[in-house]
């Protein structure tokens, strides 16, 4: 499919059936949007309202120019005139058609050759051709989801909305099928819009991202920016930025920040509004340990840690420090192996100066 270059516009307002008022402000002209944020926040909600399954009660829908729900001008376009593929949580296939019954259900008004010729180029797209006759009952949990993924796109809707679309598979699976789930959203060339609470499915899948919480949006850009640069010390929490530290600027010159936390002096880009009271906010990742000063890297920020504790998580360890502040640092098995990294032992971490991200506090 060409690239599509139609453009979603929301903004309106979900009163939900518990209560909770949500504002939906979603925007996008092609690539992968992805709403994220804690279980409970409103993002399945704004997903409805953008399928025409949840009724907001102000704001404004529009799909290309074309308005799908106006509260100032009564109109509220029902689902199936918008034009929407959705896939929820619940792959929900049907289990008495087999794979190819399955895909081409939604086609079934078409011509008989139309509709095979679909058919066929969809369980190629997603590398389903050898099970066209399988029944669901007797695929794989990643098999389904291919299944499901094709089924939605098979009559080439205008807008893909994914609900979790991952949620139901176990993590080994996940990993497995992130990069061809990317590949394939990319392929379709459609504007999509995934909810995941999943920052790891946000980094894999994403063009975009809007953060929300507790029914409203806190940040949107890109997903590089957001995860990197968050707004706040919220959206920071909510993004998994491990450590988020209280300090205080106390100098800057030539766009660089002296910030002092705990007593511990570290060197920042300088934040727009200058000195004051700040939260400094460092991503695992950027964490580098050494042994010796000498260790060749050319990070400003360097300072002793002792080490509380090290935790593995799959190829990479997770290690808790006692700077003088809480510290975590993500380094690589073999680099824990190397440094012979134990509770007790001192360390030297070292941070590179854009890797220190300051926020009003």
């Amino acid at each position: 499919m060409s690239q599509s270059r139609q453009r979603l516009v929301a903004a309106f307002t979900v009163r939900h059936r518990s209560g909770t008022t949500i504002d939906g402000h979603v925007e996008t002209g092609g690539g992968v949007v992805v709403l994220y944020g804690p279980s409970g926040c409103g993002k399945t909600t704004v997903l409805r309202a953008l399928a025409g399954l949840d009724r907001p009660a102000t704001g404004r829908i529009a799909f290309d120019g074309e308005p799908w729900f106006d509260a100032a001008q009564g109109i509220d376009l029902p689902p199936q005139a918008r034009d929407v593929g959705m896939l929820g949580q619940e792959l929900a296939l049907f289990p008495w058609l087999d794979v190819a019954g399955n895909v081409g259900y939604a086609l079934r008004r078409l011509p008989a050759a139309e509709r095979a010729k679909r058919v066929t180029e969809a369980l190629r797209r997603f590398d389903l051709d050898s099970l066209a006759r399988r029944m669901p009952a007797t695929l794989s949990g990643g098999q389904q989801q291919r299944v499901a993924l094709a089924r939605a796109l098979v009559r080439r809707p205008r807008l893909l909305l994914l609900d979790e679309p991952l949620s139901a598979l176990d993590a080994p699976l996940r990993a497995r099928l992130r990069p061809g789930l990317r590949r394939w959203l990319v392929e379709t060339g459609l504007p999509v819009v995934l909810v995941t609470h999943d920052h790891t499915e946000a980094l894999a899948l994403g063009d975009a991202i809007i953060v929300m919480e507790e029914g409203r949006v806190l940040q949107t850009g890109s997903v590089a920016e957001v995860f990197s640069r968050p707004a706040d010390a919220r959206v920071a929490r909510i993004v998994g930025t491990e450590s988020i530290l209280c300090g205080e600027v106390i100098a800057v010159e030539a766009g660089l920040a002296t910030v002092d936390v705990a007593g511990v002096r570290l060197t920042a880009v300088a934040p727009p509004d200058g000195s004051g009271l700040v939260h400094v906010c460092l991503r695992a990742e950027e964490v580098v340990l050494l042994r010796h000063a000498d260790g060749g890297l050319s990070a400003r920020n360097r300072f002793p840690a002792t080490v509380l504790f090290v935790v593995p998580e799959g190829p990479l360890v997770r290690v808790g420090l006692d700077a003088g502040f809480e510290l975590t640092a993500l380094v690589t098995r073999a680099a824990a192996e190397e440094l012979a990294l134990l509770p007790g032992e001192r360390v030297l971490a070292a941070v590179k100066v854009p890797a220190v991200h300051l926020v009003a506090r």
